[in-house]
């Protein structure tokens, strides 16, 4: 593809091994990181890490996702990534980049199964922060809304799975976004069914 940025949800644990503890989850998925650097090969370079499948595979699975993708972004520089960290502020904070010599940044935020504490973010431990948490989407609008970039990009994993509507608790959240971090754009995704763009 000829676009400057190309962007994907990793709703996966991203790693190599094999012996991980899965959670209780009716589904957990895993993907070797190979399968990733395949995507970025067909020209995927942003990607967000924040969503209910992150903790498929527990704190230790959180970890080896970052481990991964930091493998990754080192040896490909374009690629960049967000929404999953060990500590809130790791967590929320945006990743920087220029495109064509403008300054982007990116964060990413998303549900977490179930609210469950277990899979949050927290001091020393690996995960994402809760977008259906008003302090946690809070933590994230700020860490936005202090750097300073040409275009600002929040994903937000959340919504009504096979609902082709906005309900009204996003159209309330993503205008938050936009007025209280200058958001330009909001990347949803969740429901799994093609939704309609609105400018």
């Amino acid at each position: 593809t000829g676009a400057d940025i190309n962007f994907g949800n990793i709703e996966t644990v991203v790693t190599r091994h094999q012996d991980l503890s899965r959670t209780k989850k009716k589904y957990t998925f895993q993907s070797h990181l190979a399968g990733i650097r395949h995507l970025v090969g067909l020209g995927f370079n942003l990607f967000s890490l924040a969503n209910n499948h992150a903790y498929d595979f527990g704190e230790p699975g959180a970890r080896e996702t970052l481990k991964s993708m930091k493998a990754l972004a080192r040896t490909n520089p374009q690629v960049h990534f967000a929404g999953l960290g060990v500590g809130e502020a790791a967590a929320a904070r945006p990743t920087i980049f220029e495109v064509k010599g403008k300054r982007i940044a990116f964060a990413a935020v998303g549900i977490v199964t179930n609210m469950s504490k277990k899979h949050r973010v927290a001091a020393n431990k690996a995960g994402t922060l809760r977008f259906r948490d008003p302090k946690d989407y809070t933590l994230v609008l700020d860490a936005l809304a202090k750097v300073k970039a040409d275009f600002k990009i929040l994903s937000i994993h959340y919504g009504i799975e096979r609902d082709v509507k906005v309900d009204r608790r996003q159209r309330i959240t993503f205008n938050q976004a936009f007025k209280k971090a200058g958001v330009d754009l909001i990347l949803g995704h969740h429901a799994h069914v093609v939704r309609a763009v609105e400018k």
